[in-house]
């Protein structure tokens, strides 16, 4: 705790008179004050079994995802899936127009044998998932909770804490899409009336 202040659950840092950067914006912010110049660029990973020549590179804001990926020498194989970020809290890629955005940091095109695809076990009640969850959450209860559409059971189990870091999927042997299940369970709080 380097301010010894709490954000409360639903609540932004700002809320709290708190600004939460990464290193990569405080190193923009201060050659933006040097210079002036505003960000028109962004330094990216590009990775991936699919991907022909991975590396780091720097891109101008706006190129298509299909530019950088022609610029890493194209694909050496059909990706089974295109990730901007990384592994465990990316977002699919449906589209090789899409831009890059000043919030990206990576894409990742994984071939056929990085995306086994793993069905949803029962639940063998290890505790994996519990005990990997920075904020102590109950991913099992909360994806009970939701299943049953019990609000009620949502907002007790702080569902809204979650940060969405898929920790818990990761780790699940039952192969149970937990994060996606809480990011779920955050929307339904939010349509039913719940907090935000």
């Amino acid at each position: 705790m380097t301010t010894g202040r709490i954000i409360g659950e639903g609540m932004l840092p700002a809320d709290a008179g708190l600004v939460v950067m990464n290193v990569t914006s405080v190193c923009f912010l201060a050659q933006y004050i040097r210079t002036g110049i505003p960000l028109v660029a962004k330094t990216i990973t590009v990775d991936g079994g699919a991907v022909q020549d991975p590396k780091v590179v720097v891109a101008p804001l706006g190129t298509s995802f299909k530019d950088i990926f022609e610029f890493c020498g194209g694909f050496k194989s059909e990706p089974r899936k295109i990730l901007m970020g990384g592994p465990m809290m990316g977002i699919n890629v449906y589209d090789l127009n899409a831009p890059l955005l000043k919030n990206n940091n990576a894409v990742l095109a994984f071939d056929e044998n990085q995306m086994v695809p793993n069905e949803e076990q029962p639940c063998i009640r290890c505790g994996r998932c519990t005990r990997n969850c920075p904020f102590h959450l109950m991913p099992v209860n909360i994806y009970k909770a939701y299943g049953e559409e019990n609000v009620e059971k949502l907002q007790e189990l702080k569902v809204n804490l979650c940060m969405e870091c898929g920790c818990c999927s990761y780790v699940c042997p039952a192969k149970r899409h937990l994060v996606t299940t809480n990011k779920l369970a955050k929307k339904l709080l939010r349509e039913k009336g719940g907090r935000k």
